[in-house]
């Protein structure tokens, strides 16, 4: 869907997962995406386990992909958006940009929904980061809305891409 729309995007990865999905992060690299890292396991009791298990948790989701995939990633984006004390303790101490977002549909509670989701949509601005998820119960469902969606933004002169170092230089996203 992506490729037949001529659409970039950055995908954050689970380090733990991208053994045996390679082959799928391998083509997201060739499409011309961007590669973020999503921790080495998504296990949020890491958040209280101390700056040092964080940053092994951290560093271990970058070296997964470091190693098979040949690519740094742009930087970190916390499972489940907790961001606590220690972990941008953690992250300042990795040098590792703290990615977030400001657009999210809630892919994961609610079936994403074009129509639900054009208040949101309309309020849409250049550079915002608009998070959704590759987990869906009704993939087929959310492969149509999304499509629905990517036509309506470029209908309405918006472009996609992957999130840049110079757009994380500029402070476009929060930094830890």
């Amino acid at each position: 869907l992506l490729k037949k729309h001529q659409v970039c995007s950055t995908f954050f990865l689970v380090g733990k997962n991208i053994e045996s999905t390679k082959d799928v992060a391998t083509k997201m690299i060739g499409d011309g995406h961007g590669i973020g890292n999503h921790s080495y396991d998504h296990h949020t009791l890491n958040y209280f386990k101390g700056v040092g298990a964080i940053k092994r948790w951290i560093s271990g989701g970058e070296q997964v992909i470091r190693k098979h995939l040949n690519v740094g990633p742009i930087g970190f984006r916390p499972p489940v958006g907790i961001r606590t004390p220690e972990l941008k303790i953690a992250l300042r101490k990795l040098k590792v940009p703290l990615i977030g977002w400001n657009i999210r549909f809630y892919d994961t509670l609610l079936a994403f929904d074009f129509k639900r989701s054009l208040k949101k949509i309309e309020n849409i601005r250049s550079g915002d980061i608009i998070l959704m998820h590759d987990s869906h119960r009704g993939a087929e469902h959310f492969v149509g809305e999304l499509e629905k969606f990517i036509v309506h933004m470029k209908e309405r002169g918006f472009e996609f891409g992957r999130l840049s170092d110079e757009y994380i230089q500029r402070g476009s996203v929060q930094n830890a």
